[in-house]
């Protein structure tokens, strides 16, 4: 399930690198959101079935902080949205 959350993602950052349309480029970033999404809340479901109850907090705040890390350099090192997206496909 996970890895098809990921297909999901990958599929729409492809569409998003090989378009010149606007309209499909927000298709692409819709199916990007899908998928994203989809991994997300499989994480946290993971997460919630391997780590104890005590513990659960802490590998939580972990994911959050990766998260958040992520979204932050990503946006401040990649100054055009073509090369964000190739970045991945790459």
């Amino acid at each position: 399930m996970l890895l098809s959350n990921i297909g999901i993602f990958t599929a729409g950052t492809i569409i998003c690198c090989v378009t010149n349309d606007f309209a499909v480029f927000i298709t692409g970033r819709s199916i990007q959101g899908v998928g994203g999404g989809g991994s997300f809340a499989l994480v946290s479901v993971i997460l919630a079935d391997i780590i104890p109850l005590r513990q659960r907090a802490q590998y939580q705040a972990i994911t959050s902080l990766a998260w958040s890390f992520a979204v932050i350099t990503g946006g401040l090192l990649l100054f055009s949205w073509l090369l964000l997206f190739l970045s991945f496909c790459s």
